[in-house]
C-alpha cells in the first residue's frame, strides 16, 4: 500500500489493495443455507488435506493457487481464475471447460505441492459422481473404515472447530488477492494482513472470514442466479451416499447397560409371544415388519434438502405399526366395536402417505 511499509506475514503479504465492496441484497443474505449441508461436500478437498495433514497445510494450497494462476494468467482471466481455485471441486469444474489447458496444470501442480496424498485421493475415489472426478483419477470403489475415519474427522472438523472453518473459507479470499482481483475495507485488510500467524488477530480474524462468507456467496449469486447449482447437486450425492456407507448407530448399542438392556427386551419379546390366548405369530409377524421398516430407513439415502416428508412418513408408519402390534397382543379388541379404530388408523396413514 502506498507511502507504508507491508508488515504482513500471512498468504496475503504483498498482495492486499483496497477497492470497492459488493454488498449484496439482505433477502440474499437471509436465504443462505447451511454451509455444512451446502458448500462443505464441494470444499471437501481442502477438508480432507486439512485433516490429513492439520491446518497448516493451507500453505501449499496457497502456493497451488499461486503456481497454477502463473501458469494460467495469459489463457484465462483472472476473476476466473481466482473463482476457479477457491477450493471447490465444482469450480475446478467450471474453470476446466474454459480452457484445455487448464487441467494439466492443476493436476500437475497439485502433485508438485503433495496435496492429493493416498489417504484424500482414496476418499474421493469412493464418490463416482463427485465434480472434477479428473482431479484424483483412480478406480472407484466403496469406502473401508480408514476412509470413513479421515472423512468423518474432516466434517467433524469443519463444524466444530472455528479456526479450521475460517481456513477453508479463506481459500477464496487467498486466490483472490493473488489474483489481483479481491476488494475489501480497510478494517478487513488489517486483518487479513497477517492471518493467520498473529496470535494475536487471529480469532478476530477468523469471525471476520466466517462473517463474510454469507456476503461472498451473494455477491456470486447476484452476479450468475445458477452458480451453486452443481454444488447442491453434489451436496445431494455426497450425503445420500455417506448415509449409506455409514450407518446409523442406534442409542442402546452405545449406552453401558447394552447387554442387560438387550435381555430385558428379549424377555418382554418372548412374553408377548406367548401370550396364553393366541395370536402370538401375528403379533411376531407385525413386530418384524416393523423392524424391517426401521432398517431400510437406516440403509436409505438420506433426503437432504427435504427430509421432513422421510420424517413424517416415518412417524405415521411407525405410529400404524404400535397400534397393530398392541391390538394383536390383546384378543378383546378383536372386534368391530374395539378394534374399529385400528383400521381406521392404517387407512388413515396410508392416504396420508400417498
Amino acid at each position: 500500500m502506498k507511502g507504508k511499509k507491508s508488515e504482513m506475514t500471512g498468504p496475503l503479504a504483498g498482495h492486499v489493495r483496497s477497492g470497492r465492496r459488493y454488498v449484496p441484497a439482505l433477502g440474499d443474505l437471509i436465504q443462505m443455507e447451511d454451509w455444512i449441508r451446502d458448500d462443505l461436500p464441494d470444499l471437501v478437498w481442502p477438508a480432507l488435506l486439512l485433516a490429513h495433514r492439520g491446518t497448516g497445510a493451507y500453505r501449499d494450497f496457497v502456493h497451488w493457487q499461486r503456481a497454477v494462476q502463473q501458469d494460467l494468467a495469459e489463457l484465462v482471466d483472472a476473476r476466473k481464475l481466482a473463482d476457479g481455485l477457491d477450493g471447490r471441486l465444482s469450480s475446478l469444474e467450471i474453470l476446466d471447460s474454459q480452457h484445455p489447458d487448464v487441467r494439466a496444470s492443476i493436476t500437475q501442480r497439485a502433485a508438485e505441492h503433495d496435496l492429493l496424498p493416498e489417504p484424500v485421493a482414496d476418499v474421493l475415489a469412493t464418490y463416482p459422481d463427485r465434480p472434477a472426478r479428473w482431479l484424483a483419477e483412480s478406480e472407484l470403489r466403496p469406502p473401508d473404515q480408514p476412509d470413513i475415519d479421515l472423512l468423518m474427522k474432516a466434517v467433524l472438523d469443519a463444524m466444530t472447530d472455528g479456526h479450521r472453518e475460517a481456513i477453508i473459507k479463506c481459500l477464496h479470499t487467498w486466490s483472490a488477492v493473488q489474483a489481483g482481483t479481491f476488494r475489501s475495507d480497510e478494517q478487513t485488510r488489517e486483518l487479513l494482513k497477517p492471518y493467520p500467524n498473529d496470535p494475536s488477530t487471529r480469532s478476530q480474524a477468523d469471525s471476520a472470514i466466517r462473517a463474510s462468507w454469507g456476503a461472498m456467496k451473494g455477491v456470486h449469486l447476484l452476479k450468475d442466479g445458477a452458480r451453486f447449482d452443481r454444488s447442491i447437486e453434489w451436496a445431494k450425492v455426497f450425503w445420500g451416499m455417506n448415509s449409506i456407507s455409514t450407518s446409523c448407530v442406534r442409542r442402546r448399542d452405545v449406552e453401558s447397560a447394552g447387554e442387560d438392556e438387550a435381555g430385558s427386551e428379549e424377555g418382554a419379546a418372548n412374553s408377548a409371544n406367548d401370550h396364553p390366548q393366541g395370536g402370538d405369530h401375528l403379533e411376531r409377524l407385525a413386530m418384524d415388519l416393523i423392524a424391517s421398516y426401521v432398517e431400510a430407513l437406516e440403509t436409505a439415502p438420506f433426503r437432504l434438502y427435504d427430509n421432513e416428508v422421510q420424517e413424517v412418513t416415518a412417524g405415521l408408519v411407525m405410529r400404524a405399526g404400535r397400534e397393530v402390534v398392541t391390538a394383536l397382543g390383546y384378543p378383546a379388541l378383536w372386534s368391530s366395536e374395539h378394534g374399529a379404530h385400528v383400521n381406521r388408523t392404517l387407512v388413515e396413514v396410508q392416504i396420508l402417505v400417498q
